[in-house]
C-alpha cells in the first residue's frame, strides 16, 4: 500500500473503538499486511485483534531479519489454500 503509517494507525484506532472488533481478515498483498501489523505493534495492540490471512501474505518476505510474525502478537494466523 502507499499509504502512510498515520493511516494504518488510524484504522487500527477506528477498529479499536468498536467494541465489536476482535477479528481481522485481511486478503492483501504483503506490505499491506506489513504496515497493518506495524501499527499495531506501534499502537501497543498486539494482543488485541486475530489476524486471519492468506498463506500469499505468510510465507513472503514482507518483514526485515529481525522481525517474524511473532513479534506482532500470539495472534496471527494465516490459512492455508484449498
Amino acid at each position: 500500500s502507499n499509504d502512510d503509517d498515520e493511516k494504518f494507525q488510524e484504522l487500527i484506532k477506528n477498529l479499536e473503538e468498536d467494541e465489536k472488533a476482535h477479528v481481522i481478515v485481511c486478503f492483501c498483498e504483503g506490505m499491506t499486511v506489513r504496515k497493518l501489523l506495524l501499527a499495531i505493534k506501534y499502537l501497543n495492540l498486539t494482543n488485541n485483534f486475530i489476524i486471519i490471512g492468506t498463506d500469499g501474505w505468510a510465507d513472503r518476505q514482507v518483514f526485515n531479519k529481525t522481525q517474524s510474525m511473532n513479534d506482532f502478537g500470539n495472534n496471527s494466523f494465516y490459512s492455508n489454500r484449498m
